[in-house]
């Protein structure tokens, strides 16, 4: 720990139960119940309590450790164990006996068993019942004769058919019919009874046709027999009972998400059509219905008439499961409808179409994209305001396509402290003067809508957008503006080379980047409110590079290093009174740099954002057009994504080692950059927005998006399509 106040305090705390504590090594950790919600970053409450699972927490700088284990330790587990008289009593240091984990196998073999013991006592239980009633004869002639449904078990078959007439509990998610048998011998169990008894029962009444959880029957077999899952409260029907028009309700049925999903051909899917499940007739499967990736079968028996409908998919409100659950994937993971379905359509896999895609994004997936996105801010707003403390935030913008031409312009603002994502801004183009003012305009709708929440921003940084630093000048007198030095560097080296690429400048080549470096060294080692010092220290650059390293101001008065030796030596020192030293000049002491040095941003810089903004790119690339609803869900998604996955842990090595890459940017023109391997992204975000959209499928509620800006052509005139068409000529055109 680098702070050595902050690590005798933690160390003094761990010394209160263990006072013959060494102290800290390399590996000594410290439970993370130890300390209190304040100490994590406020981006993990939000997270907490939007319904997502941290696994991996981090904690803030000035964290320390306050509860004491006696207040987070359970009550002791009571010894349940019995000693002997002659053993001793086991200590409070004595591990507790664990019961070893039973196998699978094991566990199976021992709930068959159970249900054959079962199934035979009520066997004998009815058998005894009957025989009564035959030897007393008094009673009443309604129950002289049993019938099959009054013995809840196991109904008889004769020896020609060989078919168990139980339909047998099972998974709803199982579509095939699970056959129990006995251990050894590996045939189904025949349950026998009396002769008597086996006479009465082949008299009884038998069902026409035996009716399947996973069958949809004819309306007679369901009236003359009820079947025995009916009777069961705690049954649920498959997903194929579930009609079209019916909603799903259960708890099951909702996590069809997170049930597995295969690719299935016509021909193997029609094969298990091929016998009839109630008297194992040859039949033959028709495929009548298919719905986007959901597929309907029915199946009809020539012998015992017996006929069902089959459904490859449950229904959600009235919609495939299948359908939604595929467009919630194309939005949700930043991919292009039309190409995910031409990739589906070139493979010949059933999907819904393009018109089927939108129809869901609009009424289900916009809405909830809008509400999750809406939950967001209102917990951190809620947070903020509950900690009374002044914000640090960064804004940029982002136009749709390059250039002065763009739609859509987008305001994205950042809590630098936390590192997440606030609040996303959307300008259209016709909403301004111009596409050069949506910047300013996304930047006063977000502070505007932090005002009115009641949050204070303490710090702004941004660019140096001409307009935004006059707005912010003008309506934010309490908030300290501040430059990003990244943008403030990037204009300076840009300038730099294009200097060093001019006749009698090439000595200026190897300085650009150790001036460009200068510059963020100028921002990091002097506060703020040092004005001149800032300017001082950045003046000496230019005595620097000429070998001079003293008498630069009265502030600063001499270069902070020490004697240049080694590599420090190897560029060449540029000279006096020449052509390179004279512009270098103008350049390095010019207006605008007097104005932008003293504002630098010492503490935090808009980094993240560049980086937010190429998630951005992953969800709405700039080569395609989107709606205004639609390119402003995928800014919400990737705001989620990010705020999620923008400070992932560190990936380590089996060892416990850190891993690094190295790679090889375009614009470093062969120098290496060393970068950290992250841990894999979650998607807890995708979960509850999934969730949403079922609900709302299920509920059959279409929301209505929130308005949006008149196209940009609704002022021009629209003539018809046939006098357009009529009047069309080609400049290729034969006279």
């Amino acid at each position: 720990m680098a702070n050595p106040s902050l690590l005798k305090q933690w160390v003094s705390f761990v010394r209160i139960k263990r006072n013959k504590w060494s102290g800290p090594t390399h590996h000594s950790v410290l439970c993370s119940k130890h300390f209190t919600q304040d100490c994590y970053p406020i981006k993990y409450r939000i997270l907490e309590d939007s319904g997502h699972v941290v696994s991996k927490k981090s904690l803030v700088k000035d964290a320390i450790p306050t509860i004491q284990a006696s207040s987070i330790l359970s009550p002791p587990r009571p010894f349940t164990g019995c000693c002997e008289p002659g053993n001793p009593t086991p200590g409070p240091s004595s591990t507790p006996h664990i019961p070893k984990k039973r196998r699978m196998a094991f566990t199976k073999r021992e709930n068959i068993r159970t249900l054959f013991q079962h199934e035979e006592l009520e066997d004998n239980a009815a058998i005894a019942q009957q025989s009564e009633t035959a030897c007393g004869g008094a009673m009443d002639d309604s129950l002289s004769a049993p019938t099959v449904h009054e013995i809840p078990r196991r109904k008889m078959e004769n020896a020609g058919c060989q078919v168990n007439l139980r339909k047998p509990y099972k998974s709803e998610r199982v579509q095939t019919t699970p056959m129990l048998t006995h251990q050894i011998c590996q045939t189904p169990v025949v349950k026998t009874a009396s002769i008597g008894i086996q006479c009465q029962l082949l008299c009884a009444a038998a069902p026409s046709a035996t009716s399947f959880p996973s069958d949809s029957s004819s309306s007679d077999s369901e009236s003359q027999t009820p079947s025995i899952e009916e009777k069961d409260s705690s049954f649920h029907g498959t997903d194929t009972e579930t009609d079209e028009n019916e909603s799903i309700t259960s708890e099951d049925d909702r996590d069809n998400d997170q049930e597995r999903k295969f690719i299935v051909y016509e021909s193997n899917l029609l094969s298990l059509f091929e016998s009839c499940p109630s008297c194992s007739g040859p039949t033959v499967g028709h495929v009548m219905q298919i719905w986007g990736s959901m597929v309907k079968v029915e199946q009809e028996c020539g012998f015992c008439q017996h006929r069902r409908t089959w459904k490859s998919q449950p229904m959600i409100g009235s919609i495939p499961a299948g359908n939604l659950l595929l467009s919630c994937g194309i939005l949700f993971s930043g991919s292009l409808p039309t190409k995910s379905i031409r990739l589906l359509k070139l493979v010949n896999i059933m999907a819904m179409s393009y018109d089927t895609f939108l129809r869901h994004q609009r009424h289900y997936m916009q809405p909830a994209i809008l509400q999750v996105w809406q939950s967001h801010r209102e917990l951190y707003v809620q947070h903020v305001v509950e900690s009374g403390k002044a914000v640090c935030l960064g804004g940029d913008g982002r136009a749709d396509t390059p250039g002065h031409s763009a739609k859509y312009g987008s305001y994205n603002m950042m809590d630098l402290e936390e590192g997440i994502v606030v609040d996303v801004q959307l300008v259209q183009s016709n909403e301004v003067k111009s596409s050069y003012h949506m910047e300013k305009e996304g930047l006063r709708r977000s502070v505007d809508y932090f005002n009115e929440a009641g949050v204070a921003i303490g710090e702004l940084v941004t660019d140096r957008h001409v307009q935004i630093i006059k707005w912010v000048r003008e309506n934010m007198p309490e908030t300290n503006h501040y430059f990003d030095v990244w943008h403030v560097a990037k204009g300076l080296k840009k300038k730099l080379t294009a200097l060093a690429s001019e006749k009698e400048c090439n000595e200026l080549r190897p300085w650009i980047r150790s001036i460009s470096n200068h510059i963020y060294w100028v921002a990091a080692s002097t506060p703020a409110q040092d004005g001149e010092l800032r300017w001082q220290k950045w003046l000496s650059v230019m005595n620097h590079i000429q070998n001079v390293h003293e008498g630069h101001g009265a502030l600063f008065p001499r270069c902070a290093h020490g004697e240049l030796v080694g590599r420090d030596r190897q560029k060449q020192w540029l000279t006096a009174g020449t052509k390179v030293c004279s512009k270098l000049e103008e350049l390095v002491s010019s207006r605008q740099m007097k104005k932008d040095v003293p504002k630098l941003s010492s503490g935090h810089q808009t980094s993240s954002l560049e980086a937010y903004h190429s998630v951005v790119n992953q969800f709405a690339p700039k080569m395609y057009g989107f709606s205004y609803n639609g390119i402003m869900c995928r800014f919400i998604l990737a705001a989620l994504h990010y705020n999620e996955n923008g400070q992932r842990a560190q990936a380590t090595t089996r060892d416990g080692k850190a891993c690094y890459r190295i790679d090889f940017p375009k614009h470093k023109k062969g120098e290496h950059t060393v970068r950290k391997v992250h841990v894999d992204c979650t998607y807890g975000y995708v979960k509850t927005l999934i969730s949403i959209v079922e609900q709302l499928a299920s509920s059959r509620t279409r929301e209505v998006l929130p308005n949006v800006p008149p196209a940009l052509c609704h002022e021009y005139l629209h003539p018809p399509k046939d006098e357009a068409v009529a009047q069309m000529k080609s400049r290729f055109q034969k006279i």
